[in-house]
């Protein structure tokens, strides 16, 4: 893609991209401009438009500013979320990481639809032997 868009002197691998990024981020070319503090609110509001609910994009826009580096967010002047917020937000995510991987099932393999349809389909097509035998009195 960067090639399409003319864009030389991309990394090849993610630790390059990494490199590049924090040498980029520390450098003296990193200041404040406009434009750069409309493209980060941008990213920061596609974030939250994304994954929250209208009433919930607050909580996204804050938990994405909260995983953002001090010194990012300091040189753009965007408004901080709240320190308590912050402070939970940093202290929960290590453990909820932890239990969608170890604990909680995947959800692609709890909620497939087609399972549920074909397992309920089939359960309305086979009787008990209990309602059958009532069943069966009754045409008596």
């Amino acid at each position: 893609m960067s090639e399409r868009l003319g864009v030389a002197d991309i990394p090849h691998t993610w630790q390059d991209m990494e490199e590049l990024l924090e040498s980029y981020e520390h450098s003296t070319d990193f200041a404040y401009s406009q434009a750069g503090r409309r493209l980060a609110n941008a990213l920061i509001d596609q974030f939250a438009t994304r994954w929250f609910p209208r009433p919930l994009r607050w909580f996204g826009r804050w938990l994405a500013l909260t995983f953002s580096e001090e010194h990012v967010i300091n040189t753009l002047g965007i408004t901080r979320p709240p320190a308590a917020f912050s402070y939970a937000v940093r202290r929960l995510a290590r453990p909820a990481v932890f239990a969608k991987r170890h604990l909680l099932p995947d959800p692609r393999n709890v909620f497939r639809l087609s399972d549920i349809i074909t397992e309920h389909k089939n359960s309305a097509l086979v009787k008990s032997s209990a309602s059958r035998s009532a069943t069966a009195r009754r045409e008596r």
